[in-house]
């Protein structure tokens, strides 16, 4: 069975170094969970792949609190989006801004608008970005090692496994089964 995307990480690394730096701006979870899956198996360098995608987390979020604190009022859209998703975080925003962020983190599809929502709310940067930087340090750690150990157990059961490939799909739907329903739950208690 021919990996298509591993040929290509192997082929232009600098490439694929690149895409994960402009990757971790837009999108963290399943990116970070892959790349640091990819350095356990040693098809990625970690001392390369890791701080690039850690700054790349870091830019993407102080990106996004920009937008918020910029143009959030030029389009009403992002405005909805943002208020529908983070303005439940709003109160902790301003009081607990450490801890906002930090949950935000593990919850996939509130990340971003909590972050607009600071800058919409004039959250001073360095505040956000001190906060930020804490707990992307704590989400990129955990996120990592899961994936390592995951790497770890995957390269133990790959003799093991014919099909090694559908146990990393099946933990990458697992990972977002969970983030849905801690997410959905979250929901639940908010009402």
């Amino acid at each position: 069975m021919k990996l298509l995307f591993l040929y290509y990480i192997l082929a232009y690394p600098v490439l694929a170094y690149s895409l994960l730096f402009l990757g971790m701006m837009v999108e963290g979870d399943l990116l970070l969970f892959a790349a640091a899956f990819l350095v356990e198996l040693g098809f990625l360098n970690g001392w390369i792949a890791l701080p690039l995608m850690f700054v790349g987390a870091i830019i993407g979020d102080s990106m996004f609190f920009e937008i918020g604190k910029r143009y959030l009022t030029r389009y009403a859209w992002l405005m909805r989006w943002s208020e529908r998703l983070g303005s439940f975080f709003d109160k902790r925003l301003q009081t607990q801004l450490g801890a906002a962020i930090l949950i935000s983190k593990f919850l996939y599809y509130v990340h971003r608008p909590i972050q607009i929502r600071a800058g919409m709310l004039r959250i001073p940067f360095r505040k956000f970005f001190i906060a930020d930087l804490w707990g992307t340090v704590l989400w990129f750690t955990t996120v990592a090692l899961c994936a390592f150990l995951f790497g770890s157990a995957f390269s133990f059961l790959s003799h093991e496994l014919r099909f090694a490939e559908v146990a990393l799909a099946l933990a990458f739907v697992l990972f977002y089964v969970l983030e849905y329903l801690v997410r959905k739950w979250l929901s639940k208690r908010k009402a």
